[in-house]
């Protein structure tokens, strides 16, 4: 059986047409070569996506005070890695919480 995929155009209007900004998420996640590192976004709720973001907020500051620890000689020393690790970690946390109120707000504010 033959799988054929449909052109990013194609996606963009079925994504307006149905309100489903998830599409738009899933073809370049799925079917776009430069988008297979993103990360999976799933439709959730205000309340959840509000939940996620508040206790994120609290782990960027300590992320912050750690990427400072780390940069601050202006080296990362191979000791620092696995925390630069754990900060990169919680700043795609947030990235993947901020593309979840996005597209919550795409899909029910229009």
């Amino acid at each position: 059986m033959e799988v054929k995929n449909p052109f990013p155009d194609e996606v963009l209007m079925m994504s307006d047409i149905y309100s489903a900004p998830e599409l738009k998420l899933y073809y370049c996640k799925h079917m776009c070569p430069l988008g297979k590192d993103f990360p999976d976004i799933k439709p959730e709720g205000l309340d959840r996506i509000s939940i996620k973001a508040l206790s994120s907020f609290r782990k960027i500051s300590a992320a912050k005070e750690l990427l400072l620890d780390i940069t601050e000689d202006g080296i990362i020393t191979e000791d620092e890695k696995g925390d630069l690790n754990k900060v990169i970690q919680t700043l795609d946390e947030v990235s993947e919480i901020a593309q979840s109120l996005r597209m919550w707000a795409e899909k029910n504010l229009e």
